[in-house]
Order: structure tokens, then C-alpha cells, then sequence
């Protein structure tokens, strides 16, 4: 291994001590570097601290393709306190943000009391490969933004192939932001990201802007009430908290498709979707018609604008 690299074992415990000495010997001493995970179930009873152009890699399987459920894969599993974060990309004491670097190529465990499994504060430039989530009570992927002076927007952060279950009432993936500070999830780009919810939404884009999704889905589990598929916020307390001008290219879901009203409704959104097993999609606007679903034979879009994708 190059000096900026290192290998950190599985032992019998709390493994986050030593996942977390490792990230800061190298952000100290190399300004960054790669953190190796190997096969097996680390379990962490504190969240693991990533830093800026920090990369975090778990293993592969003995093919050589990655499978987030295979035994020789990694798992990094959650015992500590109810409510906690798996993996915290986010400013520490100095409140700079977490530039570059990123986590890939492993399977967070929540162990059904940690409230996230990864939370992105704050954090530009980093990408997040080829993981899954089970076992988080609340949202498996959260990116959002902390209300500092020097902290800034969670910025061109990329995803890809990215997955998620959630089983009780918690989301998928949400994209956020400080309301009134200025300060959201912003120009993301993100492909074949796949969620299974049961009472929660699949994609909840509270406070983003200028986000591109393509080839993603969220399906709703049987028997679960659910939330839905894909939801754009909206505000009514002054704080203008919203989402705007974000798209999605080849999106399905079996939940329904809903844009927030209030003083600072969703504007600008476009979900490009067809319909699929026969049954169409509910879509639910309030307070803004300028969102738009642009599908393939669908009626009933009660409120949003209609785009069909034109024939052929």
C-alpha cells in the first residue's frame, strides 16, 4: 500500500475508534487518503468522522462484483445509542466543511436503532458509490447543510447506485437545507439510486435545487401505508424552504408524486415517469402548477402540468 492508504481490521467491539484513528492519521498526515475495510461486520458504537479527501472503501466479493448482501462483503452495523448516524460527513470543531473524498462499496446496518445511516452535512465535491442501507429508524441517505458562518452548501455531491429499505416509518433519501439561511443541497447528480419504503417517502427533496436523477425508483412495500414516492417541498412559515428546478429521467414509483404548497411552494420540477403494471400514479400539487410530469399515457395528475413524452 502507498503511505497514504491503510487497511483496518475487524475486531471483536466497538470498531469506530480505530476507523476514526485511522481517518485522522491520514487527513493529519498526508492532507487524505483511503480507509480499506475488509470483509466481515464492523460494528461501531460511536459514528464514523469522515474528513475532507478522505475515502472510505469496503471489499468486493471473491468475483470481483460488489454484493451489498454477500457474507464476504463489508457491513458496517450500528450498536450504539438509539437516535445515532452511522457514517457523519460533516464539520467538526472548526466548522470547515468536508471537501472531496467519499464511502463506497460496503452495507450499513442501523441495527434498527440508529436514527441514519450516512448524514452528509455541509459536504461538496464527494461521491458515494455501490452502498445499501437497512436498519435505519429514520432516513438511510440525509444530505442537508449545518447553519455556520463558514459552513457552506452541500454542493456537487454524486451518487450512484446507492440503496435503501426502510421498514418502518423513516425515508429513503432526502436532499435538505437550513430554512432561510441560504444554505441547501444543490447541482447533485445521482443515478440508479433504489429505495423500498413502508410509511415513509422514497425521495424527499425538501431544500434542493438544480439536482439531476436518473434511472432511480422507490417502491412501496405491501402492506405499508406510505408516503410518497418522490415528495417536493414546500413552506407557509417564512423560511422558504423549498425545492426547485430539479430533475428526474426515467423515475418509477408505486407510491404517488406530491409537490408542497404554501408562501414558498416547489417550482420548476420535472419528473419524467410512465406508467407502469396498468395502474397510474397519484399526483398531488398544492399551491404551484409549475412543476411538471412528463408521462407516457397517464391521466389524473390533479394539479401538476402535463408534459406527455411525445410518440416515438
Amino acid at each position: 500500500m502507498f503511505p497514504w492508504e491503510t487497511e483496518v481490521p475487524v475486531i471483536t467491539g466497538d470498531n469506530s475508534i480505530q476507523i476514526n484513528v485511522a481517518i485522522a492519521y491520514l487527513s493529519a498526515n498526508y492532507g487524505g487518503g483511503t480507509v480499506y475495510l475488509d470483509p466481515g461486520v464492523y460494528t461501531v458504537a460511536n459514528p464514523i468522522l469522515r474528513k475532507s479527501n478522505i475515502k472510505i472503501r469496503g471489499a468486493f466479493n471473491g468475483s470481483g462484483i460488489w454484493d451489498a448482501f454477500s457474507s464476504v462483503g463489508t457491513i458496517v452495523k450500528w450498536t450504539g445509542a438509539a437516535g445515532g448516524t452511522v457514517f457523519y460527513d460533516a464539520p467538526s470543531a472548526d466548522q470547515k466543511p468536508v471537501n472531496n473524498g467519499g464511502i463506497s462499496d460496503l452495507t450499513i446496518d442501523g441495527g434498527g436503532i440508529a436514527a441514519y445511516g450516512l448524514q452528509s452535512l455541509s459536504t461538496s465535491y464527494a461521491e458515494y458509490r455501490r452502498m445499501h442501507c437497512v436498519g435505519a429508524t429514520s432516513q438511510g441517505f440525509y444530505f442537508g447543510t449545518t447553519n455556520t458562518t463558514i459552513a457552506t452548501l452541500n454542493y456537487r455531491t454524486r451518487l450512484d447506485s446507492l440503496s435503501a429499505v426502510m421498514t418502518g416509518g423513516g425515508n429513503g433519501f432526502v436532499l435538505d437545507g437550513v430554512p432561510g439561511s441560504g444554505r441547501n443541497t444543490c447541482f447533485m447528480t445521482a443515478t440508479n439510486l433504489t429505495v423500498a419504503f413502508l410509511n415513509g417517502c422514497g425521495f424527499a427533496l425538501l431544500n434542493a435545487d438544480d439536482c439531476v436523477f436518473v434511472g432511480c425508483s422507490a417502491s412501496l412495500i405491501s402492506g405499508g401505508s406510505g408516503g410518497a414516492g418522490i415528495y417536493f417541498g414546500g413552506s407557509s412559515d417564512g423560511s422558504g424552504k423549498a425545492a426547485n428546478a430539479n430533475q428526474l429521467y426515467g423515475f418509477w414509483t408505486n407510491g404517488y408524486i406530491n409537490s408542497a404548497g404554501g408562501t414558498y411552494p416547489s417550482r420548476g420540477n420535472i419528473v419524467y415517469t410512465s406508467c407502469m403494471d396498468g395502474k397510474p400514479l397519484i399526483y398531488q400539487q398544492s399551491g404551484s402548477t409549475q412543476n411538471v410530469i412528463a408521462v407516457d399515457g397517464e391521466p389524473g395528475l390533479n394539479g401538476f402540468i402535463r408534459n406527455p413524452i411525445p410518440p416515438g
